[in-house]
């Protein structure tokens, strides 16, 4: 069992460079996988950058840093559905790849629902790569259900949505 995460909130510049580099580094084995480019898949937080990730943040978006031992290790976005509030998404979950397997992602998925239900949400929604059948089995393990898939013209995967209701 590894220890506690600590999870702060993205306030600082540096704090805005350190979560960028972490969902890269988080990132960059699925992109590699699944044949995502900056050309194909500009979008895939494989290739953020820190300007990109301060300008997507607005009023409905929050940012937080997973720290383990005062060291950065994960990230995770958290953004209030803009017509319907009681419907939160999760966004850009990521763990570095020597953190993983270890409840590091465990204990920021429960940060992020305790949150979203603490702000008065009813259900989470997040989408991911359908052909990531282990994120997906990771996603279903914590109460997630599958909530059906898409395509998407700028996309070169199928999308598979889950969503999770809060009581």
């Amino acid at each position: 069992m590894t220890a506690r995460v600590q999870i702060k909130p993205v306030i600082t510049q540096e704090e805005y460079s350190l979560s960028s580099k972490i969902l890269r580094e988080s990132y960059a084995a699925v992109a590699l996988d699944y044949g995502l480019t900056a050309s194909n898949c500009p979008s895939n937080a494989a290739f953020i950058n820190d300007d990109e990730l301060q300008h997507k943040k607005n009023d409905r978006l929050e940012y937080f840093l997973a720290m383990l031992d005062r060291h950065p290790i994960g990230f995770i976005a958290i953004e209030q559905a803009f017509n319907t509030p009681e419907i939160f998404y999760i966004e850009k979950v990521a763990i570095l790849p020597e953190y993983r397997r270890k409840g590091c992602g465990k204990q920021l998925m429960d940060f992020a629902t305790d949150r979203i239900r603490n702000s008065g949400g009813r259900e989470i929604s997040l989408g991911i790569i359908a052909a990531n059948t282990s994120l997906k089995n990771w996603y279903l393990k914590q109460g997630f259900v599958d909530a059906g898939e898409k395509n998407f013209p700028h996309l070169p995967f199928t999308v598979c949505f889950l969503r999770k209701e809060l009581t």
